[in-house]
């Protein structure tokens, strides 16, 4: 008896699509799994080319594209599909597999890295809050000002030489890990500290203490910096710095007194070298 199966009607049972374009672009013949991915007859598709097809995927897909997003469409799912092609003859043979449900997965990983992110309360770089976190730390301090009258100075500190350093720096990243570890050192245990990445900046918050205060805490830190043993490139980028100093205002919430402790920071360094500003 002879067993022998046509290698046509094998090549209709594969589980992916196939499609064979000749030299000129133009499909000669294609497989159902591919017709069924397209949401098509197999016939329709013989002797389309890239310029005549009636719709984007297929031009895509006509055209040798690796990846071919198919949006719903009567008798066919939104589908991504992702296409490898090899020269055969004259031709070229296309593999089509559908990877919707792996692009799907990939989709609700971003969006949960994306949650993640939003979750996150510290500054990975450093480990100190991030500004979200600091933001809510803030308002519970800035409520009791408004309700005992008590201060609240904030300080926000910039490395002004980092700037200049691409983000993917090892010295930079170096040097604000070593900021942190001085910045922790110096301050009360009461105090808050945060780094508002991707800026070179710090934010120090200072419960129950007056600009006076907070002014003398940032040249102790300068002097602090100063003694640091740091290779050059971590010096330069550590120096020069600026400080911007402000106290909390009746009125104020925790954005607005960051927001004017920053623009105090950026005029003390539009003054040039190593300024401190008090506003």
């Amino acid at each position: 008896m002879d067993t022998a199966v046509p290698a046509a009607r094998l090549l209709d049972h594969v589980p992916a699509g196939l499609v064979f374009l000749d030299g000129r672009g133009v499909v000669r013949w294609c497989n159902p799994p591919l017709a069924d991915l397209l949401g098509r007859a197999p016939d329709a598709l013989l002797g389309q080319d890239a310029q005549g097809a009636d719709e984007d995927g297929v031009k895509l897909l006509l055209g040798g594209a690796e990846t071919v997003y198919l949006p719903a469409a009567p008798g066919r799912e939104e589908r991504w599909l992702m296409c490898r092609w090899e020269a055969v003859d004259d031709g070229r043979l296309g593999h089509c597999c559908d990877v919707t449900e792996a692009h799907q997965l990939e989709m609700e990983l971003a969006q949960l890295r994306r949650q993640l992110e939003d979750c996150r309360t510290t500054d990975p770089a450093t480990g100190l809050l991030n500004e979200r976190a600091l933001l809510q730390t803030l308002e519970p301090q800035l409520a009791r000002c408004r309700r005992y009258g008590t201060e609240l100075s904030l300080v926000v500190l910039h490395l002004d030489g980092c700037d200049r350093a691409p983000q993917s720096d090892q010295e930079a990243a170096g040097a604000l890990v070593v900021v942190a570890r001085v910045l922790r050192d110096q301050l009360r245990w009461a105090d808050i500290i945060a780094r508002l990445a991707p800026e070179p900046q710090f934010v120090i918050a200072l419960p129950e203490t007056p600009t006076e205060g907070a002014l003398s805490l940032a040249r102790k830190l300068r002097t602090a910096f100063a003694a640091l043993t740091l290779s050059p490139a971590q010096r330069a980028c550590l120096e020069p710095n600026s400080f911007g100093v402000t106290a909390w205002q009746r009125g104020d919430d925790a954005k607005g007194l960051l927001r004017r402790a920053q623009t105090l920071r950026l005029t003390a360094r539009g003054a040039g070298g190593e300024q401190l500003l008090l506003g």
